[in-house]
């Protein structure tokens, strides 16, 4: 009796939504709509806006559903509104739209920083000194949404962050390892943001003389480039490597990131140059062929690569660049020693 029930209420959680989403497409094509065409077309996006996912809420509030599926059924219901309700009359639904999206994006940007910060002071009790605000954004928003996603969500709200937000200046600790300082990193990162402004800038000219549409779209693209590339460049301070007791974190600001316990560690050689990826061996950066590499890590056991967002590489050994290589080989070698 009781299963029957909880299957009955599970169905209801569908099967209400889509009810009020087909009288209101039975209303906006029946006769009553143009009798009374602006308010009946007032009341109908009304409904799709702020009743249906609030009904849709209720429903769902007490189950082990997240509320940010509320989100893409409010989107569902905006676009459903502006195919039903005749073009001439869509004036209120165009001003209520754009108010809608802003409030579900900054929701949901919301409920993640919340996350975060739930995440951080468990960090802070658990003194996990490998916890930092990208793995604690990644671990809430997994929480939520699929993993694809929430690497997809946390990568870009972690380069917003450490771009625009981040700017306190981290003093690096006797067992942590910056890889930008010595190798011209930062300088590659800088050099292509100006490469691509410069090119941005004649290419909207040019494109302009064809489709000012197609410029802007360009132009939009190439900004948004500079923006991931500057949030990359700065997550490479505040992201250094860190031997523990146990491992070694290799991280390369948020672009990749991969932990190596030192019963695991096989040899540490040293190397000049930069480095060609084979099948066994890559390196950290992801541009490995425009900076180069100091030390290679190899493996007994085949290690995984975490990339930007959330692609995997397999590898026996990995190439880096360690600006305090000597202090950097001592600790690994006193630890794979013992």
């Amino acid at each position: 009796m009781v299963k029957a029930i909880t299957a009955r209420t599970g169905y209801l959680v569908w099967i209400v939504p889509l009810s009020i989403i087909s009288t209101l497409v039975l209303i906006a094509k029946s006769p009553v709509f143009y009798r009374h065409p602006d308010a009946m077309s007032v009341g109908i996006t009304l409904d799709f806006l702020i009743t249906l996912p609030l009904v849709f809420y209720l429903l769902i509030r007490k189950k082990n559903i997240s509320w940010l599926v509320v989100s893409p059924v409010a989107t569902a219901g905006i676009i459903i509104a502006g195919l039903v309700i005749p073009k001439d009359h869509q004036q209120f639904l165009a001003q209520s739209r754009s108010i809608a999206f802003s409030l579900m994006e900054l929701a949901v940007i919301s409920f993640f920083i919340i996350k975060t910060r739930k995440a951080k002071k468990v960090y802070n009790l658990q003194k996990d000194v490998s916890f930092d605000f990208y793995t604690a954004l990644k671990k809430g928003v997994a929480e939520v949404v699929p993993i694809r996603i929430a690497n997809l969500l946390s990568t870009e709200i972690a380069l917003f962050y450490y771009g625009f937000f981040s700017w306190k200046k981290r003093i690096t600790k006797i067992n942590e390892f910056t890889c930008y300082k010595e190798n011209g990193a930062l300088a590659v990162f800088f050099v292509i943001i100006f490469m691509i402004l410069v090119e941005t800038v004649v290419q909207h000219i040019l494109l302009q003389l064809f489709s000012s549409t197609l410029a802007w779209i360009i132009t939009i693209v190439s900004i948004y480039s500079v923006l991931v590339l500057f949030g990359a460049a700065r997550s490479l301070s505040r992201r250094p490597v860190i031997v523990t007791g146990n491992e070694i974190y290799l991280r390369y600001g948020i672009l990749s990131e991969t932990v190596i316990p030192f019963s695991n560690i096989e040899s540490l050689e040293t190397s000049r140059g930069p480095l060609e990826n084979t099948k066994e061996t890559i390196a950290l950066s992801p541009l490995h062929k425009l900076e180069s590499t100091n030390v290679v890590l190899t493996v007994r056991e085949e290690g995984i690569l975490h990339g930007f967002y959330g692609r995997q590489k397999k590898f026996k050994s990995i190439a880096l660049y360690i600006d305090s290589l000597a202090g950097f080989r001592a600790i690994v070698e006193k630890q794979t020693a013992c």
